[in-house]
């Protein structure tokens, strides 16, 4: 797993134990509050419902986001691959194709020579689109949605960090009997920013694979309709 990943699944195992710390310190709080000061119980209920139905649509929005965590080490291996596998192989076959041209004047004339010769540079360029048309902008989408994904994670782990210390600051509100009725909405504060955090990160995420999405369609469009003949008539 890539580390900002990691560390986003830190963060949310330590949200939740915030949020169950701020819990705690709220019921405790309410146990001390004497009967003349009831209009605070329900300030804190209300609030404390309205924070469960923010963390409800926060959780829903982090399990979509876990289930499709990407791998963005698999993409630039398969990056990699495209450009050593395929484009790297390619070229040194199109250089092959300049030696053979060369041997063509050392060792062979006539008409058949002279057509074989004739046909040498189609193949050379079909080569070169291999690596220049398909295996290079494949690379290249694919690296950008490996950037993507780190970016949109690495932006995860700044709100969710965001996140946290508002957790933090909501439960030391609730450390006094005044400060109690806002700690639950100093929380739903900080999960309803962390929601517009997410929301935002998926729209960037989505845009960078629409990119790459349209690198990949323009290699397909501007490479090879079909691979030259190479038959001698």
């Amino acid at each position: 797993m890539h580390p900002v990943i990691q560390e986003v699944m830190d963060l949310i195992a330590e949200i939740e134990r915030k949020i169950e710390e701020l819990r705690t310190g709220i019921n405790d709080m309410l146990e001390s509050i004497p009967g003349f000061l009831d209009w605070i119980f329900d300030r804190v209920r209300d609030g404390w419902n309205w924070l469960v139905e923010k963390l409800d649509e926060f959780w829903g929005w982090v399990n979509d986001v876990v289930a499709m965590a990407g791998d963005p080490w698999g993409l630039s291996s398969a990056a990699d691959t495209w450009n050593t596998g395929v484009g790297e192989p390619a070229m040194t076959q199109s250089r092959e194709v300049d030696a053979g041209d060369l041997l063509v004047d050392d060792n062979w004339t006539g008409d058949a020579a002279d057509q074989y010769k004739q046909k040498l540079p189609e193949q050379k360029s079909a080569m070169e689109v291999i690596r220049t048309e398909y295996a290079a902008k494949i690379a290249t989408a694919l690296d950008a949605v490996k950037s993507g994904i780190i970016k949109f994670w690495t932006s995860m782990a700044v709100a969710f960090g965001a996140l946290v210390a508002g957790i933090i600051g909501a439960i030391a509100s609730s450390a006094t009997v005044f400060g109690l009725p806002a700690a639950p909405f100093i929380a739903g504060g900080a999960v309803l920013i962390a929601i517009i955090a997410v929301t935002v990160g998926v729209k960037l995420l989505e845009s960078d694979c629409a990119t790459a999405n349209t690198q990949l369609t323009n290699a397909q469009s501007a490479g090879l309709a079909r691979w030259p003949a190479f038959a001698l008539a």
